[in-house]
């Protein structure tokens, strides 16, 4: 059995409780990437770091949220 590395069991772990919990993505309403390193295109880094997540319920309590 092949091991998985850390982070992808933390992803994983994640993913399941958004599953077990019947979370979506609210949605973002800005740049697609939250935080952006380096000053050269071909060393910069981009990443999304942010996400507002709910279920159904909520979602349609307030149908115009977004993060």
């Amino acid at each position: 059995m092949r091991e998985v590395p850390r982070e992808e069991r933390h992803m994983e772990d994640i993913r399941m409780a958004l599953k077990d919990f019947q979370l979506v993505d609210i949605g973002y309403s800005r740049s697609w990437f939250t935080r952006e390193m380096g000053n050269l295109s071909e060393t910069i880094m981009r990443e999304r770091l942010d996400r507002g997540v709910a279920n159904m319920r909520w979602m349609n309590l307030f149908p115009k949220s977004f993060v």
